[in-house]
């Protein structure tokens, strides 16, 4: 497939998201728009970061651009997939994603025009837009991000205590498609602060589609608020580097969420204590919206994504508590192989 120049919507990101590794840094799809150098190319690296990759002829012709904290212009060379020269104008910010969508399609137009060499006009381009992007720097997670992330480290505390080098089943940050696997195992992770109920959003359908050969279950994680008890999500990842997790993995998934320590809002000091940890195996009676939910596996024309609702309630009964530390001491085990 090819995004348009006039179409590059969020449903192609979701797309390139679901495409098989390529034998580059990279998962890149090439626009409709050409230099002539070659193809102008959307990108998503292993952090799950966006990229506009323009080919140039040299790279001392790119005009770069790291001022702003959101989106940056570098030099990039490739190699395999894709491999050339390029402008890589990329977004580092998950919240900017939307502007971002924007950006590159005013970048693509201005290429179409010919009115600015491929060196330079992502630049132009960003310093035309930086005040939209946030100049002012990162802000950190939102309350439902946070309470996100909360619950994933808690998963991963313990799986740590089983293996501190267990953070290695821990990949939903880099980019694949749930947040813990590892061989025939993968574990999606969903947490709510609500006192009641079992419903759970489900972001696009590949996320209750289970990888190939591999069986993908649903952690749901219940917490609530008590006063003077329970932590923060700095509270969970001073713990985890007590219980001996290596940092620089830990730091390269903290900065790929763009989780900020130095975060002084006051969600980023909610505490949270668990009251209920269950979990499902995402089996074909399981509710839920997959590719093959759909006629030639794919979503029908014209609809570029699709977030749903699922009541666990209407999935059946969840895995005993043996069952559990199966799936938890198979993760763990990913550090130790």
């Amino acid at each position: 497939m090819t995004a348009s120049a006039a179409g590059v919507t969020p449903g192609h990101w979701e797309l390139l998201q679901r495409c098989p590794a390529q034998a580059s840094e990279l998962k890149a799809m090439p626009t409709s728009v050409r230099v002539e150098a070659g193809a102008v190319m959307i990108a998503i690296d292993s952090a799950r970061r966006r990229h506009l990759l323009v080919p140039v002829d040299r790279l001392e012709d790119v005009i770069e651009d790291s001022r702003s904290q959101g989106c940056r212009v570098t030099a990039r060379p490739l190699v395999g997939h894709g491999a050339g020269q390029f402008a890589d104008l990329v977004c580092v910010r998950r919240d900017g994603f939307e502007v971002f969508g924007l950006l590159i399609n005013d970048v693509l137009a201005r290429i179409e025009n010919g009115s600015r060499p491929p060196g330079s006009v992502c630049a132009e381009t960003l310093e035309d837009w930086r005040e939209l992007l946030g100049s002012g720097g990162r802000q950190g997670l939102g309350p439902s991000q946070l309470l996100g992330l909360f619950g994933e480290l808690w998963v991963l505390r313990r799986l740590v205590k089983i293996s501190p080098s267990a953070i290695a089943s821990w990949l939903g940050p880099l980019g694949t498609p749930h947040d813990f696997s590892f061989g025939a195992t993968a574990l999606e992770v969903k947490t709510t602060s609500s006192a009641t109920g079992t419903a759970c959003q489900i972001h696009g359908v590949t996320q209750l589609a289970a990888p190939r050969h591999s069986v993908l279950h649903l952690a749901f994680l219940r917490v609530e608020q008590r006063p003077g008890t329970g932590q923060t999500v700095a509270d969970l990842i001073a713990e985890l580097r007590t219980l001996g997790v290596a940092p620089e993995p830990l730091r390269e998934r903290l900065d790929a969420v763009e989780y900020l320590e130095t975060q002084k809002d006051p969600c980023a000091t909610r505490q949270w204590s668990a009251v209920d940890f269950r979990v499902w195996r995402v089996a074909d009676s399981f509710p839920r919206i997959v590719p093959g939910s759909f006629v030639g596996g794919a979503l029908p024309p014209g609809v570029v994504g699709l977030n749903y609702v699922i009541d666990l309630a209407a999935a059946g009964p969840s895995l005993p508590e043996d069952g559990v530390e199966a799936i938890l001491n198979a993760l763990a085990s990913k550090g130790a192989s």
